[in-house]
């Protein structure tokens, strides 16, 4: 169960896309995504599924390992593969080291491949 480390690739002054890659993918499997700006906004997570068991993603994005409650960024309201989350006008969040963590959080199996894009822009400006 392994997601590889995340990759930041800076698009502008302000805006980030994170590229997480992942084979043998299961419920519990989650990637740590250090070295963000401390408060941002999520303007849109694209999630897919390109093997595996599972038949749904269930994409949770978090400012603490395992995200429950106020520590959930980002959360699919109805799981589906591929995910397109673009919360109109961005999500906010802030993360006092600067870190999120992701789970794609598959219906089934153990044995699913996934693929992560996530925008971020630095600052809460809309």
């Amino acid at each position: 169960m392994a997601y590889t480390t995340a990759s930041i690739t800076r698009l502008g002054s302000r805006d980030y896309l994170v590229t997480i890659e992942g084979t043998n993918i299961g419920a519990g499997t989650e990637v740590t995504i250090p070295g963000l700006p401390r408060k941002g906004r999520i303007r849109r997570l694209k999630a897919n599924k390109s093997a595996g068991t599972a038949t749904t993603l269930n994409s949770l994005l978090g400012t603490t390992t395992n995200p429950t409650g106020n520590a959930v960024v980002l959360k699919t309201t109805t799981p589906a593969a591929p995910n397109n989350l673009e919360p109109t006008g961005g999500t906010t969040y802030y993360s006092a080291n600067g870190t999120l963590y992701y789970r794609g959080q598959p219906d089934a199996g153990s044995d699913n491949t996934e693929s992560v894009e996530i925008f971020i822009s630095d600052g809460w400006e809309p």
